[in-house]
Order: C-alpha cells, then structure tokens, then sequence
C-alpha cells in the first residue's frame, strides 16, 4: 500500500500525491517521520551530553594533578581520587582498576589522610574548593 508508482506528469506535486492516499497511510508516514525527528533530537542531545562530560573529565583530570601534586598523591591514589571525584563507589573503582575492594579502600584511606578529610564529601568539597 506504500508504495510509489514511478511519477507522470499529473501527481508530481505532494499535494496530489497525498490526495491519492489513504488517511492512514498518510497518518502512518507522519508518525515513522515524528519517531525518526525525536530519535535524531534524542542522539544530538545524548552527543552534547558526551561533550559536556569530556570537557568535564579533561578539567577535573588537570585539576587533580595539581591537587595530587600539591598533598603528595601517588600516581595510584591520583588516578583513584579521579574516579571517586566522577562519582564511583569502591565496588565500581575496584572493578574498573581490576583490584580487590580492600585495596581502593586503603588508597582512598590514605587519600583521606594525606589531604585531611574525613570522608568522601569533604574531600570533593575540599578538591573543587582549592581548584
């Protein structure tokens, strides 16, 4: 039922060729065009969205070095500080590092020391306070 006969001379213009059409056929094509627009806006944002995150991950990542720089981190405890500041729990750093979780809860100990905080909130606090 869609398909479009090769054109003549009398349904070149869309106005007719739609006239020749069933309601629901037209009705059809404008929600495939209505998905195929939200799916194309949906992709664009999600795009931007990656961006924004990038951007956010390369100024977090300069900042840390300096942070680390500045309370002694090792290159190990720069990198966890890293994925604590992004949000991750020690389940996830230990997966995403491929160690055990006691060992990310002792670099994250001693990130606690080396930089005078008690926990992970006053250490984000205390990171984008001195960046």
């Amino acid at each position: 039922m869609l398909l479009v006969k090769e054109p003549d001379l009398h349904n070149i213009f869309l106005t007719e060729f739609l006239y020749r059409r069933n309601i629901f056929e037209i009705a059809l094509c404008l929600c495939a065009i209505g998905y195929a627009i939200r799916s194309a806006l949906r992709m664009l944002e999600l795009k931007r969205n990656d961006a924004y995150a990038t951007a956010d991950q390369h100024r977090t990542r300069e900042a840390s070095s300096y942070f680390s720089h500045r309370y002694g981190l090792s290159s190990r405890e720069e990198e966890i500080l890293v994925l604590v500041l992004d949000g991750m729990d020690n389940q996830r750093i230990a997966s995403h590092l491929q160690v055990s979780v006691g060992t990310i809860k002792t670099h994250t100990h001693h990130i606690f020391e080396k930089t005078g905080t008690a926990n992970r909130g006053q250490l984000i606090e205390k990171f984008w306070s001195e960046s």
